[in-house]
């Protein structure tokens, strides 16, 4: 079925030129996908070798990693490329997300052989990526597929759900790792559960709820439609 559906679309595309296109948009009031042409669409390799990130300071999307750096203006319907400072980030399978405090994009890779290699922070103002080497013990390896990635603004911490099980040593052991801002270091890894680890799946996706000060984290198979979601926070809410 696919293999005819390939050779009909295949049929219909030939000769002709289609407009680059925006990334797709979700509208969850009407449930209904989008998107729309723009100018200067970025080119590159595949597989996540960029990441996109929405950047508040901007009101732009950050489309960034090895091949360089792009921002999506939503209302001209525009891309426009920027040269970043410093040694960019190599390799595919990124993770990456924003600090809207800091105005910055803590960003992780997968396969330098250390964590002060792996780790990087893009500044948005002044377009430079840079290497923190924070204290303590961060993940050697993040990648897309297994980390659940976020900035937590409630403990103002980067938080890294790390799930696949790697070898039993300091920085591949799966658990949770917390990077400050404020002090340049990581704190103590935190084991997971043993009901979490049951459940962990070659497929994982997670994100960050502020209003709930929570992770919600979805483990499911590829293919599978039995997939289980956890809620996880990492500190208590300060109250004023």
């Amino acid at each position: 079925m696919f293999e005819e559906a390939n050779r009909l679309f295949q049929d219909q595309y030939e000769g002709k030129d289609y407009e680059p296109l925006s990334p797709f948009f979700y509208d969850v009031s009407s449930g209904k996908f989008s998107c729309f042409p723009v100018e200067n669409a970025p080119r590159g390799q595949p597989y996540g070798a960029n990441v996109l990130v929405y950047v508040n300071s901007r009101k732009q999307f950050f489309y960034g990693g090895s091949d360089g750096v792009w921002y999506l203006d939503i209302e001209k319907r525009k891309w426009h490329s920027v040269e970043p400072k410093g040694k960019p980030p190599e390799g595919i399978d990124h993770c990456a997300a924003y600090d809207p405090k800091r105005d910055c994009i803590y960003y992780y890779c997968r396969d330098a052989k250390s964590a002060n290699e792996n780790f990087f922070i893009y500044d948005v103002v002044s377009d430079t990526w840079k290497l923190p080497k924070p204290a303590g013990i961060g993940p050697i390896s993040c990648s897309s597929y297994e980390s659940i990635f976020n900035f937590d603004t409630v403990s103002d911490s980067l938080v890294v759900i790390r799930l696949y099980e790697g070898k039993d040593e300091p920085g591949l052991r799966r658990g949770v790792y917390a990077y400050s801002p404020a002090t340049n270091s990581w704190a103590d890894p935190l084991p997971l559960p043993e009901a979490v680890n049951k459940d962990i799946r070659n497929g994982n996706f997670g994100f960050f709820d502020p209003e709930s000060n929570a992770y919600f984290c979805h483990f499911a198979s590829d293919s599978s439609d039995d997939g289980v979601m956890w809620a996880y926070r990492y500190k208590r809410a300060q109250r004023d």
